[in-house]
């Protein structure tokens, strides 16, 4: 079976005189994989890896920040760089290059819920 997964993101801009816009609806993927996982986590100001369950190969991520103050880094791993950051309320969605992706809260604990695709 091909194309399984489907994605759309969407992004405008307009501030002053200036203005963007980019996106892409119906994106559709291949996957190899056959699992999901999809949950709330509730991430703290020390790093901590992100829970996947019985995914062994992560894929596409999709993560909402459901802190109305404080953001979220998603890491490369422990004590790796942080390389996505998800605003208060704010969301991401990305594919994961690591197997085990960590995550840490900033000046107070936060809660997400998020989406896994195993590649």
């Amino acid at each position: 079976m091909a194309n399984e997964l489907t994605l759309t993101a969407n992004l405008k801009f307009e501030k002053s005189t200036k203005s963007a816009e980019a996106g892409k609806a119906g994106l559709q993927l291949d996957v190899a994989g056959g699992d999901y996982i999809a949950k709330t986590q509730s991430v703290g100001t020390s790093e901590e890896a992100l829970v996947i369950g019985e995914i062994t190969t992560p894929g596409y991520i999709f993560i909402r920040n459901l802190d109305a103050t404080n953001y979220v880094n998603v890491r490369n791993g422990s004590g790796g760089a942080d390389v996505v950051k998800v605003r208060a309320g704010g969301v991401a969605l990305f594919e994961l290059c690591t197997a085990t992706p960590f995550v840490i809260a900033y000046n107070a604990p936060v809660e997400i819920e998020y989406t896994l695709i195993e590649a």
